[in-house]
């Protein structure tokens, strides 16, 4: 399945550029599934976001008062699907796209708006698995964050923060809006209360306060490096060679906690604060409320920071649980989720989550229904202590992705990808009650779709013609006598490393 994907965003001084920035992930994710995607945005967003102008794709300026006639009439054909990302559009926009978009797409940071849409995503919701009302999927939580891939390529040389006990290098970056001064002041504090440290300090757009605050960052000394601009491979970088982060409670701490990198977090703006619960509710940040900057909360960020300095074993939990609930593949997720239109013969949508720790007891019972283990390499179930100790190791090994099975708002199943040297080793079990319904056909199209650029491997015993069947239509083909591969189907586009 491909289609033709419209985009509407907007970046501007005052708003950021996050928006911008996680819809061009998505749409590379779709690209690299065979969609052609375009942009509808306003008149400043190319400017603000001069990334979007490199990327390549189509973008049209809507400078007309009813923006649905506006995109139907630059698009007469309409598109397969809308995805819409803005604090300014909701239902009454929705709804009068109906009439030109198969389906639509809407990503959600503010609570309580009303929306016409076929699925939401939510990253900063707590609950990572519910559907809010049967006519829209809900995708909630940070897994389905929409991440560059350089994060996803650097979470595993992050994985030292949990056994290094020495805080040497603190980074401290608040996204790319007009926070200038807040960095400046963050890291003046820091400096003061951590004086051995080495600081890199990420500037936003620049602002009125440019002058001021880079006089002050240099006024810090030789342990501070001062970048503006970075782009995603930069940034990336600069997280995984940090001991402690600090920044806003925004799109970027899902960046941090893809590479588990112990932070406080900062409050700085109404619509960051389901992403601030969540940070807190999972032990993945601290969180500080900066909505008021004043000498006090600027102190207490350098406050936290001083005593995340002091805690090794604080530190090593909080990556750990920042580490579990963004693996960097939330863009992946969502295009084969939007890639695969597989459903139950009764009607009911098949798509794929990340797993979490409250999936350990469903798994297991899976694991002890007859039948379940006869084609594993050890039959025999095990004990409900050796399981929960497996499945909590999987969960925090970086190289594996867990996923859960989903049929509408039920987990059916399990598919999950082993790293490999030479690529994703695949293992897939469905609950007794869901076998002949599709689900293991659907899971693994959507985990084929989750990695495209590695090749797929399924080690399947002599006998097993039911496995044997399955991948085949799959489009494994058998290696040997137990090896069955499913080859790349592509490579993730390159894109210039420039900032957005």
């Amino acid at each position: 399945m491909s289609g033709f994907a419209v985009i509407r965003a907007d970046a501007t001084p005052s708003l950021g550029t996050g928006h911008i920035a996680r819809c061009l992930r998505f749409a590379d994710a779709l690209g690299v599934q065979g969609w052609r995607c375009a942009f509808a945005v306003s008149a400043e967003t190319p400017e603000t976001a001069p990334r979007l102008s490199d990327s390549g794709y189509e973008v049209f300026i809507i400078d007309a008062c009813d923006e649905p006639a506006a995109i139907a009439r630059h698009w007469p054909d309409g598109c397969d699907l809308l995805l819409v990302d803005h604090y300014e559009r909701e239902a009454p926009f929705e709804s009068a796209c109906r009439a030109w978009a198969g389906r639509i797409g809407v990503i959600e940071d503010l609570a309580q708006r009303s929306h016409d849409c076929d699925f939401m995503i939510d990253p900063g919701a707590i609950n990572s698995h519910s559907v809010r009302r049967e006519d829209m999927l809900y995708l909630g939580g940070p897994a389905f964050a929409a991440l560059h891939p350089a994060f996803r390529e650097a979470r595993l040389n992050a994985a030292r923060r949990r056994t290094d006990g020495e805080v040497r290098r603190i980074m401290i970056s608040f996204g790319g809006g007009d926070v200038d001064i807040l960095t400046a002041s963050v890291a003046t504090s820091i400096a003061e209360a951590l004086p051995d440290c080495a600081i890199d300090a990420v500037l936003g757009i620049a602002g009125p306060d440019r002058s001021e605050s880079l006089s002050r960052l240099k006024g810090i000394g030789d342990r501070i490096s001062i970048y503006s601009g970075c782009g995603p491979d930069r940034m990336a970088a600069m997280m995984a060679r940090a001991d402690v982060g600090v920044g806003a409670a925004g799109g970027t701490s899902w960046e941090r906690c893809c590479l588990g990198l112990p932070s406080v977090a900062a409050l700085i703006a109404d619509n960051q604060k389901g992403n601030a619960d969540l940070l807190a509710a999972t032990g993945a940040a601290k969180i500080v409320d900066l909505t008021g900057l004043s000498s006090d909360n600027v102190d207490a960020v350098s406050g936290g920071v001083e005593k995340l300095a002091g805690d090794a074993e604080g530190r090593t939990d909080m990556a750990a649980a920042a580490a579990r609930i963004c693996d960097g593949l939330g863009a992946e997720r969502l295009a084969a989720i939007a890639d695969t239109d597989a459903v139950t013969p009764d009607g009911r949508r098949i798509w794929m989550r990340h797993a979490i720790a409250s999936d350990i007891e469903t798994v297991y019972d899976w694991q002890c229904e007859p039948g379940a283990r006869t084609w594993s390499h050890n039959p025999e179930p095990p004990g409900p202590a050796v399981h929960r100790h497996w499945m909590e190791a999987r969960l925090d090994d970086p190289a594996c992705i867990f996923s859960i099975v989903m049929c509408g708002d039920a987990p059916v199943g399990t598919i999950r990808l082993d790293r490999r040297k030479n690529g994703y080793l695949v293992s897939i079990l469905t609950g007794r009650a869901f076998h002949r319904m599709g689900i293991g056909n659907a899971a693994l199209a959507m985990a084929r779709r989750l990695v495209p650029e590695s090749d797929l491997i399924a080690e399947i015993l002599p006998g097993n013609a039911a496995s044997v069947g399955l991948f085949a239509k799959a489009g494994y083909r058998q290696q040997d006598e137990i090896t069955y591969v499913s080859r790349a189907t592509s490579c993730r586009p390159v894109r210039e490393d420039v900032p957005v």
